[in-house]
């Protein structure tokens, strides 16, 4: 994740100039949770925040989750307690950014201009060119069933992830499914994975894991044997996100000693309490 130069004049912006020993430039929940774990300032040029389906096993009651939440709340929780201990340098959006000469220079939305001086920047992030899209579908028939995940067999639809929609004008019972597929930079705008294309696959995968339609009747009533509506889905929309190489894995980092300064304090003072009380 490389910074981007911006030209500037003082009568545009506010100057304010800060010292700061190390800083990490990063937005995934790596770069976070590495900033937590050893109580490191962060600049985050982009918030990479986690799809909101995607759940963890690990654990992350220190900072007062349960295991199995979903990872997005894990970088909120994280981006969260950062600034409460006045670790997260910048606010969000940004104007523009560089570094130059050991000086973190960044433009705010209100036009103000901060430099930040440091001895020690890490790039945590890097961006590849590889990519993750993701297929997002109503289904119409076909709703009602206790699966929760499908595998496919390639890098296109390799995954359907099956979910209860959030938005109460949208849920009528049942779920919605969600397709997820690898891309490299080739491939991306290859109609051959085009999501109408994704659609099918997701409907044969539907198919073949026994899914079917909403009910229509009985073909014989004495003997219970139902009639069913074809499955039916509509594509919403897709989202493509490039794949994160992170410094760090995660296991690496919940492996790293926790400094306990301010992010510690904070985790402990805001989320003990709230364990102890249910």
């Amino acid at each position: 994740m490389e910074p981007r130069r911006f030209e500037s004049t003082e009568s545009q912006t506010e100057r304010w100039e800060l010292q700061i020993e190390k800083i990490v430039i990063g937005g995934t929940l790596n770069a976070l949770l590495y900033c937590f774990r050893t109580s490191t300032p962060i600049f985050i040029p982009k918030p990479i925040i986690p799809f909101e389906l995607e759940t963890t096993p690990k654990d992350y009651s220190f900072i007062g989750l349960p295991v199995g939440v979903e990872r997005h709340y894990v970088w909120e929780r994280l981006y969260f307690v950062l600034s409460m201990a006045g670790l997260k340098i910048n606010s969000l959006p940004l104007n523009n950014w560089r570094i130059e000469d050991n000086l973190l220079t960044f433009i705010t939305e209100n036009n103000k201009k901060i430099t930040k001086s440091f001895d020690k920047v890490v790039y945590f992030d890097k961006e590849l060119k590889e990519y993750k899209a993701y297929d997002w579908f109503n289904v119409l028939s076909g709703k009602k069933h206790e699966i929760s995940v499908l595998h496919g067999d390639s890098k296109f639809v390799k995954k359907l992830l099956f979910h209860t929609p959030r938005d109460p004008r949208s849920y009528k019972g049942g779920k919605n499914v969600v397709s997820i597929s690898y891309f490299n930079e080739t491939e991306v705008d290859n109609f051959e994975y085009a999501p109408g294309i994704a659609r099918l696959k997701t409907l044969e995968m539907m198919r073949s894991a026994g899914i079917r339609g909403r009910a229509n009747g009985f073909i014989d009533r004495k003997k219970g044997t139902r009639r069913y509506y074809a499955l039916k889905i509509e594509h919403y929309y897709r989202e493509i996100k490039p794949k994160i190489d992170s410094l760090h894995s995660i296991d690496k980092i919940l492996s790293m000693k926790q400094d306990k300064g301010r992010t510690w304090k904070i985790s402990k003072s805001l989320f003990q309490q709230q364990r102890d009380s249910t």
